[in-house]
């Protein structure tokens, strides 16, 4: 029969045991320590990078270039969480007991981007000898904005190709995850759905000029603000309202971003409306989110898509 400080003794040895087992390292399997070897190799080169990158920012004061070392400095750090991301994945087996997001495996897309990223590096390779012969100057300076813009490239390709080749996961936002309005003040715009069939009248009755767009921190929030002019240059009477989709394109018109948007000052045929400051909350894990920010408004396109009228009369037209 066991003594009471005996069996105090015995049940504190099993309770040490316990844990010791519970706070062990999971074991992983082969394919999975191979797995973590690689993308421990992959951090490390995107750390290497993000150092490189914020060292040449550090002497840098204004102008293009800064812009394009800072929005690269942000994608790697974006390529870094995503990588410690999958690591800490696989190392908890989070894929039992925590969601998190994993996108699937492509090799095909990775061949391709790894193409991409061979062609990418031979014409930053060649950009680097062409600032080399010159020392002072504009061409040294427009040479070193194409610099930067090759090194920017290569940073998203690699994000592109991490993505696809490990599986790595992006976070995404649906439309009730995102508010209506934002906490500074400024009307904020949801993402909207792509429209499948987009009628020409719904396109024609709104005309739009995007004037200036600006990155803002504030509140401990991050926004993309736009100023736009709205000319109503297909509207049949007075309008109290227009709801409707606004279309975010390339110069080729290919739409890159949609918002949805209301115009609610009234407006008149052929009026033309100005709205600053309106835009929507930035997430820099939003592939769209990182093309409105790094693409300048000279190299943005804009377009809306009507989808309700309300009129001064008090009545309503949906367009289909």
């Amino acid at each position: 029969m066991l003594r009471p400080r005996s069996c105090v003794s015995l049940l504190c040895t099993l309770v040490v045991g316990f844990f010791a087992l519970s706070c062990g390292e999971r074991s992983l399997s082969e394919e999975d320590q191979e797995l973590l070897t690689d993308l421990r190799v992959e951090l490390e080169d995107v750390r290497r990078e993000i150092s490189e990158t914020e060292s040449e920012s550090s002497s840098l004061v204004g102008g293009l270039v800064a812009v394009l070392s800072s929005a690269r400095a942000e994608v790697l750090k974006t390529t870094e969480a995503l990588l410690q991301q999958r690591i800490h994945a696989i190392e908890s087996g989070a894929e039992v007991e925590i969601v998190v997001p994993i996108a699937a495996m492509d090799t095909g897309l990775v061949s391709a981007l790894e193409k991409d990223i061979r062609v990418q590096r031979q014409e930053l390779d060649s950009a680097r000898r062409d600032l080399n012969q010159y020392s002072t100057g504009l061409v040294r300076a427009l040479t070193l904005s194409t610099v930067c813009t090759y090194k920017q490239s290569l940073a998203m390709l690699e994000q592109r190709r991490l993505i696809a080749k490990y599986g790595l996961g992006l976070p995404s936002l649906s439309s009730d995850d995102v508010s209506q309005s934002g906490g500074t003040g400024y009307p904020i715009s949801s993402p909207a759905e792509p429209l499948v069939d987009a009628g020409s009248l719904a396109d024609e009755i709104i005309e739009v000029r995007l004037k200036s767009k600006r990155y803002s921190e504030q509140d401990y929030q991050d926004y993309i603000l736009l100023n736009i002019d709205f000319t109503a240059s297909g509207l049949d009477k007075p309008a109290r309202a227009i709801k409707g989709v606004l279309n975010l394109n390339d110069l080729f018109g290919e739409t890159k971003m949609r918002l949805r948007w209301t115009i609610d000052e009234p407006i008149n045929p052929n009026q033309r409306v100005s709205v600053h400051g309106s835009g929507f909350e930035y997430n820099q894990f939003v592939d769209e989110h990182q093309w409105a920010r790094m693409t300048s408004a000279q190299n943005m396109t804009a377009s809306f898509t009507v989808t309700d009228i309300l009129y001064e009369d008090g009545t309503r037209r949906e367009i289909p």
